[in-house]
C-alpha cells in the first residue's frame, strides 16, 4: 500500500477524469426552480471517456437517497438501458463520490458493476479515504452490485436535452435520442469484429506480472502507473511477438491486470509503441476456454472477430 496519498493524488485523479472531489450530501438538493436552464460541465469527449470506463449506462429519473436502506443507497427509476445488464424499473446504486442529479430530475448515469471498472489508483485512493470501511462504502453487497464511481458520471437532462458546457461560452445542446444513437454507434465500434479491423495487433496472452509504479514530486504522489508484461500465446493479427510490455496510467478507463490471467488484447500503434486501442474495452478475459465479456467459447469468439 502506498503511504498516505495526499491531496496531490486526489487532484491528479480529478484532473484525469474531470471529476469533482466533494462527497454527496445525505439528501439530494432540491429540484431547480421552474424555467431554470440546466447545464452540465463537460464535453462529448469526456462523456465518451466515461462510457469507455463504465460497465452500464442507464437513463431514468433520479429519486435521491433511499431513507429505508440508508444514506449509501441511491435510487433511479430506469426508463431505458443503453449499455450493460440493469433492467428497467427501480435501480439501487452507491455514490460515494457524489452525484450531479437532483431528486426528480431525468438523467444518464454511468455505473460500474461489482467494481469491474475500478482501477488500482481508484481503489487505493478510496482506501485512503475510508480505510476498512471501503467495501461497505463502495463495494457490491446483497442490496446492489452497482456503483457510481464519480459524480461527473451522472448527466442531468433539461427535458429531452443534454446541455454540455465546456470551454466554450455557449453550451452544446444534444437531444436525448441523438445522444443515445451516438453512444450506441460508439459502442458498436467496440465490438470484437470492429476492434479487430481497426487494431494493428490482436493476440492472446498470459499476464506474467503487473507492477504499480508511483510517480512523485517530493512527498506528493502525482500519478500511479502500471507496467504489465505478457507471455504471448497466439497472434491473430499483426507481427510476431513472444513477449509484450504495456505501460499506462491507472486512470478510470484503464484495465487492471492480475498475474496468470489470460486475455485477448486489441492493440494500436502509438508514439511509444503498442498500446491498448480502447483502454479496458480492448481487453477480453479468457477463463476455462470462454471469453467472459463476449459469453462465447474462445474458438467462436475468434471466428466472430475475424468475420468467418
Amino acid at each position: 500500500m502506498i503511504h498516505r496519498i495526499t491531496c496531490g493524488l486526489v487532484a491528479a485523479l480529478i484532473g484525469m477524469a474531470g471529476l469533482p472531489a466533494t462527497v454527496a450530501p445525505a439528501t439530494a438538493p432540491p429540484p431547480p426552480k421552474s424555467g431554470e436552464s440546466l447545464t452540465v460541465r463537460g464535453s462529448r469527449d469526456a462523456l465518451r471517456d466515461a462510457w469507455l470506463a463504465s460497465d452500464a449506462a442507464v437513463f431514468g429519473t433520479y429519486h435521491g437517497v433511499d431513507s429505508t436502506l440508508g444514506s449509501r443507497y441511491h435510487v433511479l427509476e430506469v426508463a431505458d438501458v443503453w449499455m450493460g445488464t440493469p433492467s428497467r424499473g427501480r435501480l439501487v446504486f452507491k455514490a460515494p463520490r457524489g452525484i450531479r442529479l437532483r431528486a426528480g430530475q431525468d438523467g444518464l448515469v454511468l455505473l460500474w458493476d461489482r467494481l469491474a471498472g475500478a482501477t488500482d489508483a481508484y481503489l487505493q485512493e478510496m482506501q485512503e479515504r475510508h480505510g476498512d470501511g471501503l467495501w461497505a462504502v463502495a463495494g457490491p453487497d446483497s442490496i446492489t452490485p452497482y456503483l457510481l464511481p464519480f459524480g461527473a458520471y451522472s448527466y442531468g437532462f433539461d427535458g429531452e436535452r443534454l446541455r454540455l458546457r465546456g470551454t466554450s461560452p455557449f453550451p452544446t445542446e444534444i437531444q436525448r435520442s441523438e445522444l443515445e444513437q451516438e453512444m450506441l454507434d460508439f459502442e458498436s465500434e467496440l465490438l470484437p469484429e470492429n476492434l479487430y479491423r481497426s487494431a494493428e495487433t490482436v493476440l492472446r496472452a498470459k499476464v506474467q506480472a503487473a507492477r504499480l509504479q508511483p510517480r512523485r514530486e517530493g512527498d506528493v504522489l502525482i500519478e500511479l502507473r502500471v507496467a504489465a508484461t505478457f507471455d504471448v500465446e497466439e497472434i491473430y493479427k499483426g507481427a510476431g511477438l513472444d513477449t509484450l510490455r504495456l505501460e499506462f496510467a491507472s486512470r478510470p478507463r484503464a484495465p487492471r491486470f492480475r498475474a496468470d490471467e489470460v486475455v485477448v488484447l486489441f492493440l494500436a500503434r502509438g508514439e511509444g509503441g503498442l498500446r491498448l486501442a480502447q483502454g479496458k474495452r480492448a481487453v477480453f478475459h479468457v477463463v476455462e476456454g470462454e471469453v467472459l465479456e463476449a459469453g462465447q467459447p474462445l474458438a467462436a469468439f475468434v471466428k466472430r472477430m475475424r468475420g468467418n
